[in-house]
């Protein structure tokens, strides 16, 4: 985990807590904000043609992890999973919240690693 102050924020209890209460919000902020930042390691699936609808999906892929977020019959579906060689091996359904602590953790752990993932993410700030 990154010991960066600038990216404490990926482990503050309130930051998660926050986006795990609103599941649109959180589905958005994934989409939009990460998806931004980080091009390379998030997918958007969209309802509509030339994917503009409403978000039905979003995948984030750190390196070996796999972590979904998926809008079904009007909630969300938070899974996580290993991934080799391209292919997710296995998903395990997890609550919002510990979801979105094991996403915030993998965000900075990468962060670690990478200047050009650092600098991306202090832009989340």
């Amino acid at each position: 985990m990154s010991d960066d102050p600038a990216l404490s924020f990926l482990t503050d209890i309130e930051v998660s807590r926050r986006l795990a209460a609103d599941d649109g919000a959180l589905l958005d902020y994934v989409a939009d904000q990460i998806g931004t930042a980080l091009p390379n390691h998030v997918r958007v699936k969209r309802k509509g043609f030339f994917n503009t609808g409403a978000i039905v999906s979003v995948t984030v892929v750190l390196g070996t992890q796999h972590f979904e977020l998926s809008r079904a019959h009007g909630h969300i579906e938070a899974t996580t999973g290993a991934v080799s060689g391209g292919v997710v091996l296995h998903h395990e359904p997890l609550p919002t919240a510990e979801w979105v602590q094991r996403l915030l953790a993998g965000l900075a752990a990468l962060a670690a690693h990478s200047d050009s993932v650092h600098a991306a993410l202090l832009q989340l700030r």
